[in-house]
């Protein structure tokens, strides 16, 4: 809620693109206090996840320190957590430890998840491309792949360099 010396306090779900830039703006403003909260310490560029999982780039070189980019911004508290509970009536939330926060305003920029669309068998066999745990996990798949058809070449004939993209949208 409002602090005693009248300086509004602003809790944000989400430190994606969608939660990092509503901080941002509002860490421009001397009378708001921004608690930004998010289960990974970092802001991750979703559009290169696929240059990761190429092994184009590293992880590191897509994802920034959440408390790195508001280093300056003495009105902004970042948090680690993983948020399980709203309250939209108290504009309170609870983390899955049990921490709570509340505040004047709460704004809910938690992110997204796979969607496949229906597409038989791509829930259960494909690798979604949503996280840097995701394409890490894919890079891994890809260079194992590779590695296990240098040893047997004959892999390739059965398929085994054959690789199917559901989506990827418009």
């Amino acid at each position: 809620m409002s602090t005693p010396d009248g300086r509004h306090h602003v809790v944000i779900v989400g430190g994606g693109f969608a939660g990092l830039g509503c901080a941002q703006q509002l860490a421009e403003h001397e009378d708001v206090d921004v608690t930004l909260i998010d289960r990974n310490n970092f802001h991750q560029f979703q559009p290169l996840l696929y240059q990761v999982a190429t092994s184009l780039l590293a992880p590191s070189d897509i994802a920034n320190s959440l408390r790195e980019v508001f280093a300056a911004q003495e009105n902004v508290d970042v948090k680690l957590a993983e948020i399980s509970v709203v309250d939209p009536a108290t504009r309170t939330v609870t983390a899955v430890d049990g921490g709570k926060w509340t505040g004047d305003a709460l704004v809910l920029a938690a992110g997204s998840q796979p969607n496949f669309f229906n597409t038989p068998g791509a829930a259960e066999h494909a690798f979604p491309l949503y996280s840097l745990d995701d394409a890490t996990e894919l890079r891994s798949r890809i260079l194992g792949v590779l590695e296990q058809v240098d040893r047997n070449p004959a892999l390739v004939e059965r398929g085994a360099l054959n690789f199917v993209i559901v989506g990827g949208g418009r």
